[in-house]
């Protein structure tokens, strides 16, 4: 944000937050009045082409913002290797207002410069019109006025606030001051006027300009390095005509410099080529050849959930995942993606985040939605997948791999056998250990006075090393398990001094003298009600408990805060708060930080190993999420 925001510079419908999004109102009415009331053609309904302008503009930065995250793109080639942080994408949260001022602008102006048949769909004289409208004075006026923009009067009101992203990515390029985008409009409409006094306008040079401008928009602003340096040395004119990612890069990291729109020829004529744009764009696209240190598997939860990934609705991955009312609209487009992926895609890396400046974690995705976990035909796909990511990230690098969310329910495939076979020399985590350590420590510090606790599915891992722990604690434990043999198990597991603190329940009317409910599996309404009024219900499965009563407490998920020199963190997993990771994400920071070289999975949890989680876990600077 500008340190001194000068007139007009917020936009007026800067307070209405998503109900800036009625604006488009009028525009539809009109479009809807002109072609079902009129009758016009759709070539003289400009409404009708604004309409589809947004849209097209809308599908055209998402495509630029999900290449830019997406690693398979971007890593090798980035140009500022700094992640952007949710202060950033909070601040460009209103880039597409720029949208809304063009729309408005262009139905203004179409009402005084356009013929009233409306235009024709194509004149090939606009093109070579708007070209070279734009090489001369639409560059040259751009060049000046940017550089007048960096002026310190200009520069603490207005400019400021673009710059205020040292890191840049395509919707930076739309992030302006309400005046500065005037400024813009005004002047990108000029070719427009010419073909228009020239007669020689179109629709289709409308569309034409203005994706182009979008598109080189984006192009300058995506942040890694796609032109080979081939291109510059073979065609050295080139380097007049067209900038490179790497060349905008540079404004932004050094702010007086590389003032030019698209075309570094002003910059050239006036002296204000900064010295190391070329051997900047050659040490770039000599490529980072950084090892992967650290695999987290994950997959989409439900369908709406595909856009709340790294590479998918970036404002909208960075709130905790719900299924906002304005999301439902989407299940047109989320439903394809889905079937699409369940047919062809694979596992791939939806982001790549830091552990201080040193180790490299990357979330890698398995194109699958919770429910098809269940599916008895997808579950040889799933694991070969799961054993296909393990050697790949064996083959990039990696120490650790994680495995997160439902994938952690293919541990039991991860045998010696295949890990000896195939030489896996990495730690593979489901982070059952941490999760089970978080989840009792938080009892054992909030809940000392409650010395019952009821706790369900305790033959798994988690439950039972929960059971164990409290046990030791001085807690009167009740397990619900399916028989006495279980109960008897689990039972020896205890130290002899601690044994009559474990008590077996048959069924869940066993909690109703319980105040602390630890919860394994999810627990319906009916069951819920079991609980006294006041009970806390603490989940230590990787899926929050549906909330069904008012007058109870329910917990998070286990998870901890991320240590502060955590980078690149920019969206929320799934329904977590910002900077919150589940326990098997952090518990794969741990053990790459650590170099840790033992698997969690499988077996009985060590209650040493509890303990020694937890402690690593807090000296890596995590911190505990209340609730």
């Amino acid at each position: 944000m500008a340190c001194a925001p000068g007139f007009l510079y917020d936009f007026p419908w800067e307070s209405w937050g998503s109900f800036k999004y009625l604006m488009y109102v009028p525009l539809a009415a009109r479009a809807w009045y002109q072609w079902g009331i009129v009758g016009c053609s759709h070539l003289e309904n400009i409404c009708f082409h604004l309409l589809i302008g947004v849209i097209l503009r809308y599908l055209l930065f998402q495509l630029w913002g999900s290449v830019s995250r997406l690693p398979y793109f971007s890593r090798k080639y980035q140009i500022v290797t700094k992640g952007i942080k949710f202060e950033q994408i909070d601040h460009e949260a209103t880039w597409e207002s720029m949208m809304i001022v063009t729309s408005y602008l262009i139905w203004s102006g179409a009402g005084v410069f356009l013929p009233k048949e409306g235009l024709p769909a194509w004149d090939w004289w606009g093109v070579p019109i708007v070209v070279m409208m734009h090489i001369g004075p639409i560059e040259w006026i751009y060049y000046w006025g940017h550089r007048a923009l960096h002026h310190h009067f200009l520069f603490t009101r207005y400019h400021q606030h673009h710059h205020s992203s040292f890191v840049t990515q395509p919707i930076t390029s739309s992030n302006h001051p309400f005046l500065e985008h005037m400024f813009y409009n005004v002047l990108f409409a000029l070719p427009f006027l010419a073909t228009i006094f020239l007669g020689h306008s179109s629709i289709g040079v409308f569309y034409m300009y203005v994706m182009f401008i979008d598109f080189m928009n984006s192009w300058g602003h995506c942040n890694f390095e796609f032109i080979p340096t081939w291109v510059f040395s073979n065609f050295p004119i080139l380097k007049y005509f067209i900038y490179s990612p790497t060349y905008h890069s540079l404004h932004h990291t050094k702010v007086h410099t590389n003032f030019s729109l698209f075309m570094p020829l002003y910059d050239h004529l006036y002296g204000t080529v900064d010295a190391t744009t070329d051997s900047l764009h050659q040490e770039v696209r000599k490529g980072h050849n950084r090892n992967v240190d650290c695999v987290y598997l994950t997959h989409a939860t439900d369908l709406l959930s595909v856009f709340h990934l790294h590479f998918g609705f970036q404002t909208f991955a960075a709130q905790p995942y719900s299924k906002k009312w304005y999301m439902w609209m989407m299940w047109p487009i989320g439903l394809p993606l889905v079937l699409l992926a369940w047919l062809f895609a694979k596992p791939f890396a939806a982001a790549s985040h830091f552990i201080g400046n040193m180790l490299e974690l990357q979330t890698w995705v398995i194109p699958r939605i919770s429910f098809q976990y269940s599916l008895s035909s997808e579950a040889e796909k799933i694991s070969g997948w799961i054993h296909e990511c393990i050697l790949q990230a064996q083959q990039a690098g990696a120490k650790v791999f994680a495995l997160g969310l439902l994938n952690k329910g293919y541990q039991t495939e991860l045998d010696e056998v295949f890990l000896c076979k195939n030489g896996v020399g990495m730690a593979i985590v489901t982070g059952e250990t941490l999760a089970a350590a978080i989840v009792a420590k938080k009892v054992e510090a909030n809940h000392r006075k409650e010395l019952n606790v009821f706790i369900t599915s305790a033959q798994s891992r988690a439950g039972s090393a929960i059971s164990i722990y409290l046990c030791k604690r001085g807690f009167r434990v009740l397990v619900l398990l399916p028989s006495k043999e279980h109960a008897m198990n689990l039972r020896n597991c205890v130290p002899l001094e601690f044994q009559d603190n474990l008590v077996h329940a048959t069924n869940y009317d066993a909690g109703s003298s319980c105040k602390v409910w630890l919860v394994g599996e999810q627990v319906g309404h009916e069951v819920q009600q079991l609980a006294p009024r006041g009970a806390y219900f603490y989940p230590f499965d990787v899926f929050p408990i549906k909330e069904c009563r008012k007058d109870c407490v329910y917990g998070t998920i286990p998870s901890l805060k991320l240590p502060k020199d955590a980078q690149n963190i920019n969206a929320c997993e799934d329904i977590l708060p910002r900077n919150v990771v589940r326990a098997s994400y952090a518990a794969a920071m741990v053990h790459a930080r650590e170099g840790l070289r033992y698997h969690d999975f499988g077996g009985d949890i060590s209650q040493r190993l509890m303990d020694e989680s937890w402690e690593l876990a807090m000296k890596h600077g995590f911190t505990v999420v209340n609730g």
